[in-house]
C-alpha cells in the first residue's frame, strides 16, 4: 500500500515526456538525412606495364634535377577520367 501512495505521489509531467519522444525523433530524422546515400562504384582498370621506362634525361634549370617519367614497376590506373562531380 505504501508503494502505491509513493507512485501516486511522483509527479507525472506529460509534456516533458512528449518533448522527449518528439526531439528523439527529430534527431532520428536529423540523422536519416544527414548521411548521403551510398552507391557501389565500379572502377575500369588498365596495366601499365613498361616497368623499365627510362626517365627522361633532361636536367630541370629550376632545381637542377632529372629523371621523371621513370618507372621500376608495374601499375594499374583507370582506364577512364573520374571528377569529383561523379
Amino acid at each position: 500500500m505504501a508503494v502505491l501512495r509513493s507512485l501516486a505521489a511522483l509527479p507525472l509531467n506529460l509534456t516533458r515526456w512528449k518533448g522527449n519522444v518528439v526531439s528523439r525523433i527529430l534527431l532520428l530524422v536529423a540523422l536519416l538525412f544527414a548521411f548521403p546515400a551510398q552507391a557501389v562504384v565500379t572502377f575500369d582498370w588498365v596495366t601499365v606495364g613498361d616497368p623499365e621506362n627510362v626517365g627522361d634525361t633532361e636536367i630541370m634549370d629550376r632545381d637542377g634535377t632529372t629523371g621523371y617519367g621513370a618507372v621500376s614497376y608495374e601499375y594499374k590506373i583507370g582506364k577512364y577520367e573520374v571528377t569529383n562531380i561523379q
